[in-house]
């Protein structure tokens, strides 16, 4: 006789909730009863579902689905018992635990277990290319003429030699050197003076002035700056000179275009040529200098001009030689005009002709340049009117040889100055009793040969312009 089972005991007898006696009772029972074996087969497959569940690492709160499970087969229990078990019982039971065993594995998906075959392998890392540095374009400088024994990074310099972005020029008194920086920008670093090029590029070159006097000729168009600590000097196409004395002060002197000073990014002056500026009220300006420019062409060749007992200082083409007493250049290939001034100012000159093994200058093959008679005449207002503005030029010679060379320098000279029929000066010599050093002689002669007066009456004249070097 078919019954319904006894769900509420063999739950128990699962659980090992039953006593001893009990146990053995529902034992018995079930050696007879297919019913009841059949229903605790269901519970222990149940049991081995829900285990299998449970050793799996999905997070589940299985006492709570214990006890709904608990609660459905009590509910199942209390039910009226019919004549024979429903059909639909035994695959409702599979469906309820087939839904736990979905709700379990669903519970917390991020966290359960991937076979390995269903694993995805993980995308490969996206590498990130660093693009490459810019490669900034540097340009070399050219030593085209020097004198005496300039050096750079404390190595001695040749002629031809390249000047590198960092490289640090150094030159001591009475030596020269000038560099190129393409066929229209130079500097010329004359006397006591150190410079690092800072910044080389096409299109920006910045100098860094430590000390002494840099002289520059720059190509329209070329951003060019010479850093004088804590001054900028920016020049854009232009001619000037800027100093820095030992003390820190800092001297301007434009002779064309224009520059602008800044100090800490903010602009203290703009000059216009022609123009001086001082960071020191002062004093007036830098000393004069020349800049050596000459025309390279694609094949240059080297000028030896030797030491000289005779000649002070010399020109070539028109351009005079940084300091003046000797060096070596690169000119191009051709015949060059050599120009020397002998001690008294005297100018005497030569053709030289350069060829591949280049040329050395032979001093006896100069010879002087005649001017005609002396029968002008200028008036005495006009003369005044002409040399007054520069006196304090040549005032600033005499002051720069008392702190250079001699502190006791002093005396009476005269300049004797000659002017050509269109009021240029042709030639100016000292003369007098001082022993003046060729420094003094050199700037002194210099500025009186800058000087421009109205043509003269009759033709060229001469005068004598007497000068006092006295400390008073």
């Amino acid at each position: 006789m078919s019954h319904t089972p006894k769900w509420r005991a063999l739950i128990a007898l699962d659980a090992d909730a039953l006593s001893p006696e009990g146990e053995a009772r529902l034992c018995r029972h079930l050696e007879d009863c297919e019913v009841c074996a059949r229903a605790l087969a269901e519970i222990q497959a149940f049991e081995a579902v829900t285990e299998e569940v449970r050793d799996s690492q999905v997070d589940v709160d299985w006492s709570r689905m214990d006890l709904a499970l608990r609660r459905e087969a009590r509910a199942l229990a209390r039910a009226p018992e019919p004549r024979e078990r429903p059909m639909w019982l035994a695959p409702a039971i599979g469906l309820v635990l087939a839904a736990v065993v979905l709700l379990a594995l669903l519970w917390n998906v991020d966290d359960a277990p991937v076979a390995e075959l269903d694993e995805v392998p993980p995308p490969a890392p996206v590498v990130e290319e660093t693009p490459p540095a810019p490669v900034v374009e540097t340009i070399d400088g050219r030593v085209v003429a020097l004198a005496g024994t300039p050096t750079r990074n404390g190595a001695l310099l040749a002629l031809g030699d390249a000047i590198h972005e960092g490289d640090t020029l150094e030159v001591v008194a009475e030596h020269a050197v000038h560099t190129a920086f393409g066929p229209n920008t130079a500097v010329a670093l004359i006397g006591a003076a150190r410079l690092t090029a800072s910044t080389l590029h096409p299109d920006e070159i910045a100098l860094e002035l430590e000390s002494g006097e840099v002289s520059s000729v720059v190509e329209r168009g070329q951003a060019f700056t010479i850093v004088a600590a804590p001054y900028e000097v920016h020049a854009l196409g232009t001619r000037f000179r800027v100093a820095k004395s030992e003390d820190g002060v800092v001297t301007v002197t434009l002779e064309e275009g224009s520059v602008e000073v800044t100090r800490d990014g903010v602009r203290v002056a703009r000059l216009d040529a022609p123009a001086r500026w001082s960071s020191h009220p002062d004093l007036r300006a830098a000393s004069e200098a020349d800049v050596l420019t000459p025309s390279l062409g694609d094949r240059t060749l080297a000028l030896e001009l030797p030491s000289s007992q005779r000649f002070m200082r010399w020109t070539i083409d028109g351009d005079a030689l940084p300091g003046g007493v000797a060096g070596r250049l690169l000119l191009s290939a051709g015949e060059h005009e050599v120009v020397g001034f002998d001690l008294e100012g005297e100018p005497h000159t030569t053709t030289l002709t350069l060829v591949d093994e280049g040329a050395s200058l032979d001093e006896r093959t100069l010879r002087p340049i005649r001017t005609g008679p002396v029968v002008g005449y200028l008036e005495p207002a006009q003369i005044q009117a002409t040399v007054a503005p520069t006196i304090r030029r040549l005032r600033a010679c005499y002051e720069r040889d008392l702190r250079r060379t001699d502190p006791n320098l002093s005396g009476n000279i005269t300049l004797r100055v000659r002017v050509a029929r269109d009021g240029t000066v042709r030639r100016a010599v000292l003369r007098g009793e001082a022993d003046v050093p060729p420094t003094l002689r050199s700037c002194l002669i210099r500025h009186a040969s800058a000087w421009v007066f109205p043509e003269p009456d009759g033709g060229p004249v001469t005068f004598d312009l007497p000068l006092q070097l006295s400390t008073r």
